[in-house]
């Protein structure tokens, strides 16, 4: 069981992924206040549609110090709420095999890194879920550094 875990954890993290991703796509309602934007998340498509129009960055704080997220969305070329979620799913995946990565690393047995990483992906409040209720978060890129 540890060999299988220590070579194909990855894949199977991934595989979980994307698993739990359709169920919560399905399942999980987005929230409706502002269109599905959010209380914050109104801020941070302001911001994004300011960078694209290359105006200044007009937001009270802390949400004018928050650039990374939006900076990152308006690469790309979807709608902000669009881009928030790919963004933010990317963020999620990226943290869970980089966990994995650090909890093999120091703790003793691989089957242990293996379930902290799925709970880390699938608890109720964490990120992968909670991408498909509220878009427009930075919380997933910030989670990942």
């Amino acid at each position: 069981m540890g060999r299988i875990l220590a070579n194909y954890s990855y894949v199977a993290l991934t595989f979980l992924f994307i698993t739990f991703s359709t169920l919560f796509y399905f399942t999980q309602s987005r929230i409706e206040f502002a269109d599905g934007a959010g209380f914050d998340g109104v801020k941070y498509v302001n911001t994004v549609e300011q960078i694209r129009s290359g105006e200044a960055i007009n937001n009270p704080a802390p949400f004018v110090y928050r650039l990374a997220s939006p900076y990152l969305v308006s690469i790309l070329p979807v709608q902000p709420l669009t881009g928030f979620l790919i963004l933010n799913l990317l963020c999620t995946l990226l943290s869970v095999l980089l966990l994995n990565y650090w909890l093999r690393k120091f703790l003793k047995w691989p089957w242990l890194a293996f379930g902290l990483s799925v709970f880390f992906l699938v608890h109720w409040a964490g990120s992968l879920r909670f991408s498909f209720y509220y878009h427009a978060s930075c919380d997933p890129l910030a989670i990942l550094f």
